[in-house]
């Protein structure tokens, strides 16, 4: 599966299209110092959705299986009042 790692100033910028079923995976650099996560919801607001979230990671990697057909927003929950 992809591995998305484009991040640009804290923000993530990225659009993946996947048939149900598909897994996609998120990956932290193994240098890492400070907590990232992958969690789904609206990122206007920064309010988590509940479909899907890495939790705190420093390193390594994440992924998630979409079974069903949507849009799904993402951001960094730490980071989140950066920028959308």
């Amino acid at each position: 599966f992809p591995f998305l790692q484009k991040h640009i100033l804290l923000i993530f910028s990225h659009f993946q299209f996947l048939e149900p079923g598909e897994t996609i995976g998120f990956a932290w650099p193994p240098t890492g110092a400070q907590i990232h996560t992958v969690t789904a919801g609206d990122i206007t607001r920064c309010a988590p959705s509940g479909v899907f979230d890495s939790l705190g990671k420093i390193r390594g990697n994440f992924t998630f299986t979409f079974n069903t057909v949507g849009t799904y927003g993402y951001y960094c929950a730490p980071h989140c009042s950066v920028g959308t």
